[in-house]
């Protein structure tokens, strides 16, 4: 075969050749413009899931409700409250001699987001809106302001929302439950001297932090009463004790636990799995428990003002770390005070559980 021929076939096979690279670099192409395609796809759907409207729902039987921005009423003794975002306010008005509501929104709302109220057998019931699904923007965020009178103890203060700051300062009330999701709960009992109804306290929140301030004796009338309990998950909580507390329970779950006791609480309980806790105390417990597994609880006893009658106190100065041994100490607080002439010796246990925390103890001097 001569030169030229031969130089021919391997031209002709090399255009074959190059004729069927071309072939397959358009399919490659084709396959990698179909996979951007289902890539691209597959965004739009997880960012469609991602931006999904989420709402809800508020429930209840219309039957008997109407809508208002405002309303006034005296012979209300009990507040039902359910809010789905805002604030709701309850506070004294010197000068008021009905209980009066009114809201206020900052955005446009329709009929729908009208409060609705019920009164019967005494208790106000209180909706935000009419029943259905909402979103938590817009004319669902609303304030929501009610005033007592300085006269009245409520049999019932009750509180329920989703996203929703509470606040309650120096209204009576026998019990009160406040219980949201990410709001912050402010509350302050009233410091008249009528005030001693108190029978129970409840605060819940996920992660809202919890402020309290108990001014007044809270009362045991059966063994479901006298206590106060909070319960948050990443909420701070901060009380303050006033009055005497038959028993105060906190639970945490990283929030961080300041308990301040100017009167007695005869139980104390403290639970937490990895938030601080800090009890100051001018009067101690008479019994007290703390449960942590990561926390550093700091305990200070003022003990030159224990149950402001001290003339002579003893108190056991000890730091315990029970991190890597006992995974529960004890211990126990002896002081003496002289009420009326007679001497008398009250002694308060505390018990600390837990398998990496660090219990300081000090007392302070004044």
């Amino acid at each position: 075969m001569s030169p030229a021929k031969v130089a021919s076939r391997f031209a002709g096979f090399f255009m074959l050749r190059r004729g069927a690279r071309r072939k397959d670099m358009k399919r490659s192409l084709a396959k990698i413009l179909v996979i951007a395609m289902l890539a691209a796809a597959l965004a739009v759907a997880f960012s469609a899931c991602n931006d999904k409207v989420v709402t809800y729902a508020v429930n209840y039987d219309e039957t008997g409700y109407v809508a208002s921005e405002t309303f006034s009423a005296d012979g209300i003794t009990a507040l039902d409250i359910e809010w789905l975002a805002g604030e709701v306010s309850v506070t004294v008005d010197e000068n008021a001699t009905a209980i009066s509501l009114g809201e206020f929104a900052s955005a446009n709302r329709g009929e729908d987001l009208v409060m609705r109220l019920l009164q019967k057998d005494g208790t106000l019931f209180v909706k935000c809106a009419k029943a259905g699904s909402y979103q938590l923007k817009g004319g669902a965020v609303k304030t929501l302001n009610v005033t007592v009178p300085p006269y009245v103890c409520l049999d019932s203060l009750n509180v329920k929302g989703i996203s929703v700051t509470v606040r309650s300062h120096d209204v009576m009330f026998k019990r009160a439950s406040v219980d949201t999701h990410s709001g912050a709960v402010s509350i302050s009992t009233s410091a008249s001297n009528f005030a001693s109804y108190t029978r129970a306290l409840s605060v819940k929140t996920i992660s809202g932090n919890v402020w309290l301030n108990l001014t007044n004796n809270v009362v045991a009338e059966d063994d479901a009463d006298g206590i106060v309990k909070i319960s948050t998950s990443s909420g701070d909580v901060d009380v303050k004790v006033n009055g005497s507390v038959p028993r105060l329970q906190i639970k945490t779950v990283d929030g961080s636990q300041s308990v301040q006791l100017n009167k007695t609480v005869f139980d104390l309980d403290l639970d937490t799995l990895s938030g601080g806790v800090e009890v100051v105390a001018k009067a101690m417990p008479l019994s007290m428990s703390a449960r942590a597994d990561l926390s550093t609880l700091t305990l200070k006893f003022n003990v030159a003002e224990a149950f402001d009658l001290v003339t002579d106190a003893q108190l056991a100065v000890s730091t315990v770390d029970i991190s890597k041994g006992e995974p529960q100490s004890e211990g126990r607080f002896r002081y003496v005070y002289t009420p009326a002439g007679y001497e008398s010796e009250f002694r308060s246990k505390f018990s600390v559980l837990g398998k990496g925390s660090v219990l300081n103890l000090e007392s302070i001097k004044v």
